[in-house]
């Protein structure tokens, strides 16, 4: 798959996360149809990028390797062994998120990505899957869906009283969803995100609207003292 490469940069800072030498590691969005952009200046892109034409996929992933890979161009097939198998030999457990669907556009299969990293991917989908047995070992494959953040967003916001939702309540509503995650409690092979059905499901709905509303409350104080 191609994509047009004109880099544009855009003020995109993450709070509290990885940081080289005080900056933020760059997010690049790429789109069939439109440009390349970077949250935050990649060296050396103008060397490598294809001014004339549309850049590789490839291309950008061998020059700005990334370790996570998120998937929503609704093509099938785009991650492809090439790319994934690059991703797995810097990056001890590559995040891979094929988030499109139905199935058949998902941008990998999530036995695929499991052989192709040799079981150190950690997946995501945005269809369902079953689980996948790889080296005698079953991972659960964690469907990402906005039924983990949007109750909990909701119940935060209606208790705060919030009139608008911010991005610091998104933010805080995923930092509660990744609190929570299997990966985080050092078993992998249970998936990236907390389960949604059973006796565990409503704990996690509201400490995830904890979060969202505990922001709101701080940020409206702020704006009073101003």
């Amino acid at each position: 798959m191609d994509f047009p490469a004109a880099p544009h940069h855009s003020p995109g800072a993450l709070p509290h996360g990885p940081r080289q030498n005080g900056a933020t590691p760059p997010c690049l969005l790429l789109s069939c149809g439109s440009s390349v952009s970077f949250s935050c200046p990649v060296p050396n892109v103008s060397v490598w990028a294809n001014h004339s034409g549309p850049t590789l996929l490839s291309t950008v992933v061998d020059e700005a390797p990334p370790t996570v890979l998120v998937g929503v161009s609704g093509q099938r097939g785009l991650f492809t062994e090439p790319i994934v198998r690059s991703r797995a030999s810097t990056t001890p457990q590559p995040i891979i998120l094929p988030l499109s669907n139905p199935t058949n556009h998902a941008e990998a299969l999530p036995d695929d990505l499991l052989v192709c990293t040799n079981g150190t991917a950690l997946i995501a989908t945005g269809s369902p899957f079953d689980d996948v047995a790889h080296n005698g070992v079953t991972h659960h494959i964690s469907q990402a869906n906005n039924v983990y953040v949007f109750p909990g967003l909701g119940l935060g916001t209606l208790a705060s009283g919030a009139t608008m939702i911010t991005d610091s309540m998104l933010l805080a509503a995923a930092r509660a969803v990744a609190d929570q995650s299997p990966c985080d409690q050092h078993n992998p092979d249970a998936g990236i995100l907390p389960p949604t059905r059973g006796p565990p499901h409503r704990e996690p709905t509201h400490r995830r609207s904890g979060c969202p509303s505990r922001r709101c409350r701080r940020c409206r104080r702020s704006a009073r003292r101003h």
